[in-house]
């Protein structure tokens, strides 16, 4: 049975055969099944790559932990927990909106979730409702970790060993060499190492102004991401919308939001939870409250979010099989992350060290006589009698999935 498709995977729903016991105690599994040769083509290498890594790295409750990961045939097998009740944003389909006591839970948990993710030095990046699962116990789950960006140095070094092309071959019950095994600077026989890859990846809904301005993502943007998550998980709805399908007027509409500007629906909040919100959402990257700040934030009153997990069951949800569709469909289609290069602002440039260099010969282009004294012209001549490209080409969009 398939969970869910993207661009080059499908996650299919599997269960371990074990026959001294009934087939209803087998444990369930979710197997996320790459295909290798798509992902190279479509150049997404350095993503499944980071993702591999991450959860390697990580051992947390608030994780979709991988059990497995190996290799078979045309493709790589990636074998997760299984969550039981699906994503958050098919949970929002069915319901429409949470009850805020079930929202604190399940962001306190997802806060817990990315402070682990940032403390071994990464950026989340892509964090929406369709990348948080809920188990059948009622927890919640960070999943897909092919948007993370590494921030510190060891991060970077991690990410640059090849471990997709490193997986074993055959039977998903043996066992790697042990991570502490390897010595720190060395990289294991068979594996190679990736060229940095600077491309980011993200969901422009949730993307916060610094970026769609053309920063790069650091971990104020999952802050931000936080806050939007939050606000559509009580009102059902997200914070930045616009009616058009045009990417551009999405971007315009965040790099302008503001809390004040008349479209934030404040009165379906709680006090604290517009606070909360608000301090997420705040449009100034260096006044916005970090993710490790949030932890204790009076929207989560009585709440610690680094024990939530410990707790045998989570918030209870209606059945979701027999729930109609609820909520306004024009904000319940699913969104799908897409990957960009980011372009260095100017005061990033460092020219070389000849530039200016009096020893070195300049070549003088005289004007021609039309062109003395001839006005600038802003229009643009392509070579050869083509016509000038006014749009970019979209680029291939890889769609998140969700267990």
């Amino acid at each position: 049975m398939d969970l869910g498709t993207g661009a080059f995977s499908v996650v299919q729903y599997a269960r371990q055969i074990q026959k001294e016991k009934t087939q209803s105690q087998w444990a369930e599994y979710a197997v996320k099944v790459i295909n290798t040769k798509t992902m190279q083509e479509l150049g997404y290498e350095a993503c499944v790559n980071r993702e591999i890594c991450v959860l390697r790295m990580l051992s947390h409750p608030g994780i979709a932990r991988m059990v497995s990961s190996f290799r078979w045939r045309d493709g790589a097998y990636l074998v997760l927990e299984y969550a039981a009740k699906g994503d958050l944003h098919s949970i929002l389909i069915k319901l429409g909106k949470l009850q805020e006591d079930t929202v604190r839970f399940f962001v306190g948990e997802t806060v817990a979730a990315l402070n682990a993710i940032h403390q071994i030095g990464f950026v989340y990046g892509d964090l929406k409702p369709e990348n948080i699962v809920i188990t059948a116990a009622g927890h919640a789950k960070v999943t897909d970790f092919g948007g993370c960006r590494p921030i510190s140095e060891e991060a970077r070094r991690r990410t640059r060993q090849s471990l997709l092309r490193g997986l074993r071959d055959g039977d998903w019950k043996a066992k790697d060499i042990p991570e502490e095994e390897r010595e720190d600077n060395t990289v294991m026989e068979g594996d190679e190492m990736l060229v940095d890859d600077d491309r980011v990846e993200g969901t422009t809904m949730y993307l916060p102004p610094e970026v769609v301005k053309g920063a790069v993502p650091t971990y104020g943007a999952d802050a931000w991401a936080l806050g939007c998550l939050t606000y559509q998980l009580i009102t059902g709805k997200p914070p930045i919308w616009v009616e058009s399908e045009r990417e551009e007027d999405l971007r315009s509409r965040i790099v302008s939001f503001t809390i004040d500007d008349g479209l934030f629906d404040r009165e379906l909040l709680s006090e604290n939870a517009h606070t909360f919100v608000a301090a997420l959402l705040e449009a100034d990257a260096s006044k916005r409250m970090s993710v490790a700040e949030s932890a204790t934030s009076p929207f989560f009153e009585d709440l610690d979010v680094f024990s939530l997990h410990t707790r045998p069951r989570g918030p209870e949800l209606p059945a979701l099989e027999k729930a109609a569709p609820s909520g306004d469909a024009r904000w319940q289609k699913r969104q799908f992350s897409k990957i960009w290069t980011v372009m260095p602002s100017p005061q990033d440039y460092e020219p070389p060290e000849t530039f200016g260099s009096p020893q070195l010969p300049t070549t003088l282009i005289s004007e021609t006589d039309d062109e003395f004294n001839a006005p600038f012209n802003e229009e643009v001549f392509s070579p050869m009698g083509l016509q000038p490209m006014t749009e970019m080409p979209d680029e291939p969009s890889r769609s998140m999935v969700s267990l």
